[in-house]
């Protein structure tokens, strides 16, 4: 399988590929003390995604991301599962946005080159 042929989709807008692209799945419990002293855990929820990506892309993408990045609402992701070999959709948010105008790129005919890196982490 290649995972360009499987573009993510952020709000229905498939979005470039990354440049870099990591996933990390956690789980998130509490744990609490009974009278007797032993611990009980209460697994909340398995498997929360977090997905780490990083881009190069021109100025109109940067308005794209940015419109999500500093939005208090969640975005739709639609991502490829590779256990389905389905897509599934994600209500996520972004956090952790940043943008760095690539050096020189001010001057193509493009509104510029950024590096662009955020996370969208699963509701």
């Amino acid at each position: 399988m290649i995972l360009k042929n499987y573009p993510i989709k952020m709000n229905n807008t498939v979005i470039p590929f990354p440049n870099s692209y990591s996933e990390k799945n956690s789980v998130s419990e509490s744990v609490n003390q009974t009278e007797a002293g032993t611990d009980v855990c209460q697994v909340e929820r398995i498997k929360k995604l977090t997905l780490s990506l990083s881009f190069r892309l021109m100025g109109s993408w940067a308005s794209f991301f940015e419109s999500i990045a500093y939005s208090t609402s969640t975005v739709s992701v639609d991502i490829f599962d590779n256990q389905t070999q389905a897509y599934a959709s994600k209500t996520m948010r972004m956090r952790n946005y940043s943008k760095s105008l690539v050096p020189l790129s001010e001057n193509l005919d493009i509104a510029g080159m950024y590096d662009m890196s955020f996370e969208l982490i699963e509701m």
